[in-house]
């Protein structure tokens, strides 16, 4: 080869290089960084997308690819560091933590919870429910939205499950509900407790086993309990937004972080699967990889929907998973070694929805809406490297197609009558079983010292305060 040959070679080499560097973040560190074009990127165009995400209300958007932050919102200089409500994203965090606990084998998630749960509470076709049945949303109970989203005043979600009305067999029938995720957390505590032979509290062993692992400190959040004392799985995690990519990459890698397995990998690779009930749902994660023919349901907020068998959101790849709440998204694409986090209390479908007079996409909680699609569809157009197979993935480049759904379902708002009573006051056949309006027989009933966090919170809001380094 000639010596200007060579200088080719050399410097096609080292161009490729630079353009496939992968960054590591250290827990202790803030994120590793890179130019959105050694990153396979477009810069004008990941800005463009950034934009759009920012002006549909995103408090905090922000892309990683290969390990690397590659670019941010508008509004993430003044407010990545304010807690949010994570809403259905804290379900996803639960799910991790249930993998640290049974790749522990200190939980199997297949098994009954009749094991698990205190003598005596509950009869025998509730006991006979799995923490799979649970985080699949396949438990088979009715479901009550009024009580679900009751965000402030419930006695135990945990004990309430008991008093529910068994509809279905198990696994059979997907139903998207607010109760059954604090009967995880209540059984991951105690089997903790249990195995360590401690009276550790949830919060504190998910602060020691995935937070500190991650690097995120306890003044990024705080955790809602309800009045019993049991941490709420629904909903109630107040983490900022500038944490959620930490929780990405972790997904990304299959449980690992910063060179430490932290989840084992094959619980990762659970939290993909769908089900017969719910192709589109796994362990608490939304899952883009619906096929033709798999039954597809929403989360019915305003009415169930059925879809095809198609992605949720058809203008990202289809291997995509992700976490769903109230604007709180965290988006892993692993065909593309990306991650996407988002927050915002108005969701990205919100307006288009309402512009498009479609209530399923301005009504908050709904997968696949017209805001989510446009913003990937810009996304991935921002993408210089995208490989053809990936490529083919992807459903629909174009404009958003869906047709509008402006049904409403009371029903599930509304029966039974008495079930909201149940869950504020603690009063009649749906009242938290063993419980009143004060307390719960056996319980800490200790919940609302949960208030006592909040404080903590404000060293993180100004960065006065140090990562842990795991």
């Amino acid at each position: 080869m000639s010596p200007i040959g060579r200088i080719l070679v050399c410097v096609l080499s080292w161009a490729q290089a630079v353009r496939s560097q992968r960054c590591n973040t250290l827990p202790q560190n803030e994120y590793a960084q890179a130019s959105p074009s050694s990153q396979g990127f477009d810069s004008a165009k990941l800005q463009d997308a950034l934009n759009y995400a920012s002006v549909m209300g995103s408090s905090s958007i922000k892309v990683f690819r290969h390990g690397c932050l590659v670019g941010s919102g508008l509004r993430d200089p003044l407010l990545e560091r304010v807690p949010e409500l994570n809403a259905g994203q804290t379900k996803t965090v639960v799910a991790l933590l249930a993998g640290i606990v049974a790749g522990r084998d200190w939980v199997d998630i297949d098994a009954a919870i009749d094991q698990y749960v205190e003598p005596g509470l509950g009869d025998a076709a509730h006991r006979n429910r799995t923490l799979r049945n649970f985080m699949n949303l396949v438990a088979g109970q009715r479901v009550n939205h009024v009580t679900g989203l009751n965000l402030f005043a419930d006695i135990s979600r945990y004990r309430e499950y008991f008093s529910t009305e068994l509809l279905r067999p198990a696994g059979e029938y997907y139903e998207f509900d607010e109760i059954t995720p604090s009967v995880v957390t209540h059984i991951l505590e105690r089997q903790v407790q249990l195995n360590t032979g401690t009276n550790v509290d949830f919060q504190d062993f998910a602060q020691t086993e995935l937070f500190n692992k991650l690097g995120i400190p306890r003044s990024a959040y705080f955790w809602q309990k309800d009045r019993a004392g049991d941490t709420t799985g629904y909903s109630g995690l107040w983490l900022r937004p500038l944490e959620y990519g930490r929780l990405g990459l972790l997904m990304l890698n299959e449980g690992a972080f910063g060179g430490r397995q932290i989840v084992p990998a094959d619980f990762i690779r659970q939290m993909r699967q769908g089900t017969t009930a719910n192709c589109g749902f796994g362990l608490y994660a939304w899952l883009n990889s619906c096929k033709p023919g798999e039954q597809q349901v929403n989360t019915d907020y305003l009415t169930r929907r059925l879809y095809p068998g198609e992605a949720w959101v058809q203008s990202a790849p289809s291997d995509m998973f992700y976490s769903l709440g109230l604007g709180t998204n965290t988006f892993v694409i692993p065909s593309l070694d990306m991650v996407v986090s988002r927050a915002g209390y108005q969701e990205l479908d919100t307006i288009p929805g309402a512009l498009n007079l479609d209530l399923h996409g301005a009504f908050p909680g709904n997968a696949g809406g017209p805001g989510e699609h446009e913003f990937f569809r810009r996304l991935m157009a921002a993408v210089t490297d995208m490989p053809a197979d990936v490529q083919a993935t992807i459903q629909n480049s174009g404009p958003y197609n869906r047709p509008a759904d402006n049904n409403v379902d009371t029903q599930p708002f509304l029966v039974p009558l008495d079930a909201a009573v149940g869950s504020y006051l603690g009063v009649g056949h749906h009242a938290a079983e063993g419980c009143n309006a004060l307390r719960c027989n056996g319980a800490d009933n200790d919940g609302l010292l949960y208030l006592l966090q909040i404080p903590r919170t404000g060293l993180g809001l100004i960065g006065l305060e140090r990562r842990p380094s795991g």
